[in-house]
């Protein structure tokens, strides 16, 4: 039988070393400025998925205190020695519960967290928002003051867990609807009042009042089961990275947008009533 734990091994870390090229160049250009100039007033951050931390670097340059949750360990760990060479000093919390698997896939179950959080610690949480009670439990007992997803994306064994596979995702754009449906339900459930949510997206620039409305449309759906309320959609058009990366480009409506003069990432700010 195919060991899915050592495929999902090699996909985490194949995944890791692809994203930390598209990752750099983004830091460089300074898009990840741009993402954080939307969240600068809020101090206690949920990052949803981390890459190779430069993200999360960024954050803490700007004086936030970060929690991480991120699925791939091997982008825990890069992000804790990114952050050691920065004079950041983060704890990888791992949770290495039961994993089973059979010749359908694997499930991970997930540990309990026990550890508290200290003022002005930076955790970096194995977890993940698809399928994680338990992590929805702790997090409901943190002031969170706004919960990150920016620029999803994941390895190429995800599909291989049957939990997610059962969602029936065939796209790389299902997948990122998907997380951040999921991630607008569970501010839902684990934010205060006035909390917010931000997610980051890629996708084209609208030249139209038509454009912008698909956009405001396709927000309000996935919130319209939860009490959060779009209070903010901006657009920055980017140089998406062609090298040795992940490819980015793609709408949410699954248009491939081939013309980078028409690439933008999509910023929509959400706050808890």
């Amino acid at each position: 039988m195919i060991s899915y734990k050592e495929i999902l091994k090699t996909e985490q870390k194949k995944y890791i070393n692809q994203w930390k090229n598209n990752a750099q160049y983004y830091y460089n250009k300074g898009y990840y400025d741009w993402m954080h100039s939307h969240i600068s007033k809020f101090k206690v951050i949920l990052e949803v998925g981390c890459g190779n931390g430069l993200s999360t670097l960024t954050l803490l340059k700007n004086g936030h205190q970060v929690i991480v949750i991120d699925e791939n360990i091997e982008c825990l760990k890069q992000t804790k020695a990114l952050l050691k060479n920065n004079n950041y000093d983060a704890k990888i919390i791992k949770r290495e519960g039961t994993f089973k698997e059979d010749s359908k896939g694997y499930e991970y179950n997930y540990l309990k967290i026990k550890n508290s959080i200290e003022k002005n610690q930076i955790l970096l949480i194995q977890g993940d928002v698809l399928d994680d009670n338990n992590l929805e439990a702790w997090l409901s007992n943190i002031n969170i003051d706004c919960v990150l997803c920016w620029l999803i994306g994941t390895h190429g064994a995800r599909n291989l867990n049957k939990r997610i596979s059962e969602r029936n995702m065939q796209t790389a754009t299902d997948y990122r609807l998907v997380v951040e449906t999921n991630a607008c339900n569970m501010c839902n459930k684990i934010l205060k009042p006035g909390a917010y949510l931000h997610l980051v997206d890629r996708g084209q620039n609208p030249n139209t009042q038509e454009d912008t409305n698909f956009y405001l449309q396709q927000y309000n759906q996935q919130i319209s089961l939860t009490s959060l309320e779009l209070e903010e959609i901006d657009f920055k058009s980017f140089e998406p990275y062609v090298n040795d990366g992940m490819t980015l480009i793609g709408n949410v409506d699954n248009k491939i947008v081939n013309n980078t003069q028409d690439a933008a990432f999509i910023s929509a700010l959400f706050r808890k009533l």
